[in-house]
Protein backbone atom coordinates (compact mmCIF):
# COMPACT_ATOMS: atom_id res chain seq x y z
CA UNK A 1 0.00 0.00 0.00
CA UNK A 2 1.41 3.27 -0.78
CA UNK A 3 1.81 5.92 1.23
CA UNK A 4 -0.06 8.68 1.70
CA UNK A 5 1.19 12.04 0.78
CA UNK A 6 1.45 14.72 4.02
CA UNK A 7 2.31 18.06 4.45
CA UNK A 8 2.95 20.47 7.22
CA UNK A 9 0.62 23.41 5.66
CA UNK A 10 2.39 26.18 7.16
CA UNK A 11 5.99 25.73 6.45
CA UNK A 12 4.46 24.72 2.68
CA UNK A 13 2.63 27.94 2.11
CA UNK A 14 5.78 29.82 3.60
CA UNK A 15 8.05 27.96 1.11
CA UNK A 16 6.06 28.23 -1.75
CA UNK A 17 6.27 24.47 -2.37
CA UNK A 18 4.60 22.66 -5.09
CA UNK A 19 2.59 19.00 -4.85
CA UNK A 20 0.95 17.10 -7.80
CA UNK A 21 -0.04 13.46 -7.92
CA UNK A 22 -3.34 11.44 -9.12
CA UNK A 23 -6.01 10.08 -6.46
CA UNK A 24 -8.11 6.51 -7.47
CA UNK A 25 -11.52 7.94 -7.14
CA UNK A 26 -11.58 4.24 -5.21
CA UNK A 27 -9.80 5.88 -2.39
CA UNK A 28 -12.12 8.46 -1.83
CA UNK A 29 -14.47 6.59 0.92
CA UNK A 30 -16.72 9.42 1.75
CA UNK A 31 -17.07 10.10 -1.67
CA UNK A 32 -17.97 7.13 -2.92
CA UNK A 33 -21.34 7.06 -1.39
CA UNK A 34 -22.59 9.61 -3.68
CA UNK A 35 -20.82 8.73 -6.58
CA UNK A 36 -22.29 5.80 -9.29
CA UNK A 37 -19.29 4.40 -10.06
CA UNK A 38 -15.99 4.59 -8.80
CA UNK A 39 -13.82 4.05 -11.27
CA UNK A 40 -11.30 6.66 -12.32
CA UNK A 41 -8.51 8.96 -10.81
CA UNK A 42 -8.61 12.82 -9.77
CA UNK A 43 -5.52 14.60 -10.84
CA UNK A 44 -5.01 17.67 -7.98
CA UNK A 45 -1.89 20.41 -8.02
CA UNK A 46 -1.32 21.91 -4.40
CA UNK A 47 0.82 25.04 -4.34
CA UNK A 48 2.05 27.01 -1.31
CA UNK A 49 2.48 30.44 -1.03
CA UNK A 50 1.90 33.92 1.30
CA UNK A 51 -0.98 35.96 -0.60
CA UNK A 52 -0.53 40.02 -0.57
CA UNK A 53 -2.09 40.12 3.16
CA UNK A 54 0.97 38.23 4.03
CA UNK A 55 -0.93 34.95 5.46
CA UNK A 56 0.19 31.16 4.17
CA UNK A 57 -2.57 29.83 1.72
CA UNK A 58 -2.91 26.68 -0.07
CA UNK A 59 -4.20 26.60 -3.92
CA UNK A 60 -5.42 23.71 -4.55
CA UNK A 61 -6.53 22.54 -8.44
CA UNK A 62 -8.28 19.65 -9.28
CA UNK A 63 -9.14 17.34 -12.44
CA UNK A 64 -11.39 14.49 -13.41
CA UNK A 65 -14.50 12.80 -14.08
CA UNK A 66 -16.81 11.81 -11.66
CA UNK A 67 -20.00 9.44 -12.11
CA UNK A 68 -23.11 10.50 -10.20
CA UNK A 69 -26.26 9.32 -10.50
CA UNK A 70 -29.18 12.20 -11.92
CA UNK A 71 -31.41 12.70 -9.53
CA UNK A 72 -34.39 13.53 -12.59
CA UNK A 73 -33.93 10.52 -14.11
CA UNK A 74 -31.98 8.15 -12.32
CA UNK A 75 -29.44 7.35 -15.02
CA UNK A 76 -25.48 7.40 -14.72
CA UNK A 77 -24.10 10.90 -15.45
CA UNK A 78 -20.97 12.29 -15.75
CA UNK A 79 -19.90 15.27 -13.62
CA UNK A 80 -16.69 16.72 -14.69
CA UNK A 81 -14.58 18.07 -12.03
CA UNK A 82 -12.85 20.83 -12.70
CA UNK A 83 -12.14 23.50 -9.32
CA UNK A 84 -9.27 26.23 -8.24
CA UNK A 85 -9.85 26.63 -4.25
CA UNK A 86 -7.70 28.83 -2.40
CA UNK A 87 -7.09 27.98 1.17
CA UNK A 88 -6.42 30.49 3.79
CA UNK A 89 -4.28 28.52 6.28
CA UNK A 90 -4.41 29.71 10.28
CA UNK A 91 -1.72 28.16 13.11
CA UNK A 92 -5.26 27.16 15.46
CA UNK A 93 -8.84 27.41 15.87
CA UNK A 94 -8.41 30.89 17.60
CA UNK A 95 -7.24 32.22 14.21
CA UNK A 96 -10.75 31.05 12.74
CA UNK A 97 -13.40 34.02 11.72
CA UNK A 98 -16.54 33.82 12.88
CA UNK A 99 -18.53 32.16 9.83
CA UNK A 100 -20.81 35.95 9.23
CA UNK A 101 -17.38 37.67 8.75
CA UNK A 102 -15.62 35.55 6.22
CA UNK A 103 -15.18 36.21 3.36
CA UNK A 104 -17.19 34.17 0.53
CA UNK A 105 -14.56 33.98 -1.96
CA UNK A 106 -11.25 32.26 1.01
CA UNK A 107 -12.10 29.50 2.72
CA UNK A 108 -9.87 29.25 6.16
CA UNK A 109 -8.71 26.22 7.32
CA UNK A 110 -6.69 25.34 10.49
CA UNK A 111 -3.24 24.07 9.50
CA UNK A 112 -1.63 20.47 10.66
CA UNK A 113 1.98 19.53 10.96
CA UNK A 114 0.96 16.73 9.14
CA UNK A 115 -1.73 17.82 6.40
CA UNK A 116 -3.38 14.33 4.82
CA UNK A 117 -3.48 16.29 0.70
CA UNK A 118 -6.31 12.89 0.15
CA UNK A 119 -8.32 14.47 2.75
CA UNK A 120 -7.74 18.11 1.50
CA UNK A 121 -8.68 16.20 -2.09
CA UNK A 122 -11.80 14.85 -0.67
CA UNK A 123 -13.00 17.84 1.64
CA UNK A 124 -13.37 20.01 -2.16
CA UNK A 125 -14.98 16.92 -3.98
CA UNK A 126 -17.78 16.72 -0.89
CA UNK A 127 -18.03 20.76 -1.25
CA UNK A 128 -18.33 20.34 -5.14
CA UNK A 129 -20.54 18.10 -5.77
CA UNK A 130 -24.42 18.91 -5.96
CA UNK A 131 -26.59 17.64 -3.62
CA UNK A 132 -28.79 16.96 -6.52
CA UNK A 133 -26.98 16.53 -9.59
CA UNK A 134 -29.37 16.51 -12.81
CA UNK A 135 -28.60 16.10 -16.51
CA UNK A 136 -29.25 19.51 -17.96
CA UNK A 137 -32.81 20.26 -18.95
CA UNK A 138 -34.05 17.87 -22.02
CA UNK A 139 -31.01 15.79 -21.95
CA UNK A 140 -32.62 12.87 -19.89
CA UNK A 141 -33.81 9.95 -21.89
CA UNK A 142 -30.93 10.23 -24.19
CA UNK A 143 -27.37 7.93 -24.78
CA UNK A 144 -29.44 5.51 -22.83
CA UNK A 145 -30.88 7.30 -19.87
CA UNK A 146 -34.22 6.43 -18.55
CA UNK A 147 -36.91 8.52 -20.21
CA UNK A 148 -39.56 10.57 -17.69
CA UNK A 149 -42.29 9.02 -17.53
CA UNK A 150 -45.70 11.09 -18.93
CA UNK A 151 -47.93 11.56 -15.91
CA UNK A 152 -50.92 10.48 -16.17
CA UNK A 153 -54.43 12.60 -14.59
CA UNK A 154 -55.79 10.52 -12.02
CA UNK A 155 -58.91 12.13 -12.62
CA UNK A 156 -58.86 10.76 -16.48
CA UNK A 157 -60.62 7.27 -15.25
CA UNK A 158 -63.51 9.54 -13.28
CA UNK A 159 -63.81 11.66 -17.02
CA UNK A 160 -64.16 7.95 -19.08
CA UNK A 161 -67.42 7.03 -16.29
CA UNK A 162 -68.96 9.81 -16.70
CA UNK A 163 -68.73 9.81 -20.49
CA UNK A 164 -70.41 6.36 -20.43
CA UNK A 165 -73.16 7.87 -18.83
Amino acid sequence: MSEQPAINGLEFARKGEKLSGDVSVAALRRVSGLLSSRDGVVHYELSGLVNEAGKPVLQLKLRGRLWVVCQRCLGEMEYPLATDTELELVADEGGLKPLEEEAESVDTVVADKEMDVVSLVEEEILLEIPMSPKHPEGECGEAGHVPAQPKSNPFSVLAALKKQR
